[in-house]
């Protein structure tokens, strides 16, 4: 077979639902980003020293995956005393829930390999 024969192929190997993946956005393939979406998704509202200590992560490295998640709408921040303390607690919105589970599904149709 030619070179040109095998990628006259690939439309047929390369599902639509497979170029989905294509429409979302770069911010949510990073490893610590999928993992909080998860945490929020699986667990509702968390606050940031939960995080913090969960993953392991910098105060400011948490802090940059958080607002980088915030500037795309995907959680939000609430603010409140505690114990005389401030806590902030972070939580999906609705869009967050969607486009996580648009990434989801879009992963899970790659990792399909059946043809069909």
């Amino acid at each position: 077979m030619s070179l040109a024969d095998q990628n006259g192929d690939l439309e047929s190997r390369i599902r639509t639902p497979d170029l989905e993946i294509l429409n979302l956005s770069a911010k949510l393939f990073e490893p610590h980003r999928i993992l909080l979406l998860k945490s929020m998704l699986v667990g509702g509202p968390v606050d940031f020293r939960q995080l913090k200590f969960g993953f392991n992560l910098s105060d400011g490295s948490l802090y940059s995956h958080l607002r980088a998640l915030q500037h795309e709408g995907l959680i939000t921040a609430k603010k409140e005393i505690v114990d005389e303390k401030l806590r902030t607690g972070y939580e999906l919105t609705s869009k967050g829930k969607s486009e996580f589970e648009r990434f989801l599904n879009a992963l899970n149709s790659l990792t399909r390999l059946d043809s069909k």
